[in-house]
């Protein structure tokens, strides 16, 4: 155990040179009129967004481009453009400039970047190129545009009421190196847009989980760049992970040797799991007499401590989960290869990955001896979801001894598990997902939405007299009761708290539900399970998703077989917002 100690601290802000420009405004293409109470208000907002998020009434977004459509005036349709659509109003506002990335404020702010090449090859900067990525602001009240002429690379995060953004040096040697080749952070408030130089030469990592607006974040330097073997192995070929927390304007250096990718760690807001790569850090983490491993180290914010686990698990990557925080409980998948050759689950092997569960306070953790099915390559797949001190995983029959783990004869299936911290019980739910199939959205209540497969559960679930449907049903984990919706539907679904958005698949019910002719289509659902109340939209959609207390989800053109953005083409995933629920 050791506590991380290397603090940098900041110099005097300086103004920023600013230019102003104000977006157009525009109707929403076919917006839903409100409806009258208790229905939900669904909005279409036209975008097909690279990427989404919320500034109080506000979503914003990136639409592509299509044929005919100049969103950036630049003479060509080949870019990402970023709009605003107003969910108070149904008002579309196009800021008129290609972006890449962008961090919202609550203060009804976004920074966003612009890329001059597709910019139409405008110098942003004012440094005679066409090449940079430059940083602007926009105030969604008032439509106002301001280019802060920070050159960077399409990275930006808001922490506290700043924005933490990389500024390439250009003709300024920003952390006084003597050099200008440096990528160095500045802090941007976002009320005045002041520029604090941090002097810090770091890029802003890249998490599973990020908290849009958290007061702490994380970034990394590269050991190559700063010539400067950070972590003490003897070479300058790792990366090193600092902490930022807003409230002081401080970075705290872990003395930990990280591989040059960012996507190992999983960052909320009581902490930090890492998983560090032993060849990085020069030691043996696991005590199994190699450096060949990624082994677990635990950050907890409140006391600043940081520990090994000495377990050797599977590193997230941006799109599934092998470690979860929530809260205090962690859950990770441990190799038993790299834990030494260990036959963690008793099956008589040492090939598989178990399922563990721990406390990120006291950093002990139990083993629950039940293995997972983990796809090492870049994946949709999560294997594990946590929420309300519950993490929830699927055993692999396979794995864990050709058990038969939902009784239905075999051993080829994936089962739902619970593991409670509390308790330290794991629990068998009984419930085959398939083999395909992820685990839907978690809420902090301890709940979870999920699709049983009847092909491998050997039973009708939704009483249409075949085994063909992926039936929906929600775990209560505190109460361990499961209940089945009865709905033929998919896997796309989402939770939060009484709320279960889920689809309901045209073949499983053998209806045209939205009326384009066909069976194919898979159809929104929202209940509460509280009050007993269902809304169907019935449109074809494609994702779903709670963002705080809206629901998003994606209606497929092609599905629809019209044109809901008014591009002129079927091709497109339409991003709909459902609001005003209960």
């Amino acid at each position: 155990m050791c506590r991380a100690l290397a603090i940098l601290l900041l110099l005097a802000p300086t103004p920023l040179t600013q230019t102003v420009r104000t977006a157009p405004t525009g109707s929403a293409p076919s917006a839903v009129a409100p409806a009258a109470d208790p229905e939900p208000r669904v909005w279409n907002t036209g975008l097909d967004p690279l990427i989404y998020g919320f500034v109080g009434r506000w979503l914003v977004g990136t639409r592509f481009e299509s044929a005919g459509l100049d969103l950036n005036g630049d003479g060509d349709t080949n870019d990402f453009v970023g709009l605003g659509f107003d969910l108070q109003t149904g008002v579309t506002q196009n800021f008129g400039l290609a972006t890449t990335a962008f961090a919202a404020a609550p203060a009804g702010r976004v920074a966003f970047i612009v890329s001059e090449f597709e910019q139409g090859g405008t110098d942003l900067n004012g440094d005679g190129d066409q090449g940079d990525f430059v940083l602007h602001v926009i105030d969604l009240s008032t439509g106002v545009i301001t280019n802060l002429g920070i050159q960077t690379i399409p990275q930006v995060v808001l922490a506290g009421s700043q924005w933490l953004v990389p500024e390439q040096e250009s003709t300024v040697d920003l952390n006084g190196d003597g050099d200008l080749f440096d990528s160095v952070l500045q802090l941007i408030d976002v009320e005045t847009f002041t520029k604090t130089n941090t002097t810090k030469e770091a890029q802003i990592a890249s998490h599973r989980r990020i908290v849009e607006g958290m007061d702490w974040t994380t970034v990394v330097g590269f050991e190559a760049f700063l010539q400067t073997d950070l972590n003490g192995d003897g070479d300058m070929n790792d990366a090193q992970l600092s902490l930022f927390e807003a409230a002081t304007g401080l970075f705290t250096d872990l003395p930990l040797g990280l591989p040059p990718q960012l996507d190992v760690a999983f960052l909320a807001p009581t902490g930090l799991l890492l998983a560090v790569d032993e060849s990085a850090h020069g030691a043996d983490l696991n005590g199994d007499g190699d450096q060949l491993d990624k082994v677990l180290q635990l950050f907890e914010r409140a006391t600043g401590i940081l520990t090994n686990t000495g377990l050797a698990v599977a590193a997230n990557n941006q799109n599934a989960q092998r470690m979860v925080l929530d809260g205090d409980l962690v859950g990770v998948v441990v190799s038993e290869a790299a834990q030494g050759a260990t036959d963690l689950n008793g099956d008589g092997d040492a090939v598989d990955w178990v399922v563990h569960a721990g406390s990120l306070t006291s950093a002990s953790f139990t083993n629950t001896g039940v293995a997972v099915w983990v796809p090492l390559r870049s994946s949709f797949r999560s294997v594990l979801a946590a929420s309300g001190g519950f993490v929830f995983f699927r055993a692999y029959e396979v794995g864990q001894g050709n058990a038969d783990l939902n009784g239905d004869g075999d051993s080829d299936d994936r089962v739902l598990f619970q593991h409670e911290l509390a308790t330290g019980t794991t629990q068998n739910l009984g419930l085959a997902t398939g083999t395909d199939l992820i685990l839907a959205d978690w809420t902090s209540q301890g709940r979870l939405v999920t699709g049983v497969d009847e092909n491998r559960q050997l039973v009708d679930l939704n009483g249409d007299g075949d085994l063909l449907d992926t039936v929906v049903h929600v775990v209560d984990g505190p109460g361990g009761q499961v209940t089945n919706l009865g709905v033929p539907g998919s896997l796309n679904a989402a939770i939060r708290g009484e709320l279960v958005a889920h689809t309901i698949s045209e073949a499983g019910t053998a209806t045209d539900l939205n009326g384009d002719g066909d069976q194919g289509d898979f159809i929104l659902q929202v209940r509460h399970l509280g009050l007993g109340l269902s809304w169907t939209y019935p449109r074809g959609i494609s994702l779903l998703d709670f963002v705080g207390p809206r629901l998003v989800f994606q209606v497929s053109e092609s599905q629809e077989g019209s044109d809901l953005n008014g591009d002129g083409d079927q091709f497109d995933n339409v991003l709909h917002v459902m609001e005003r629920l209960p």
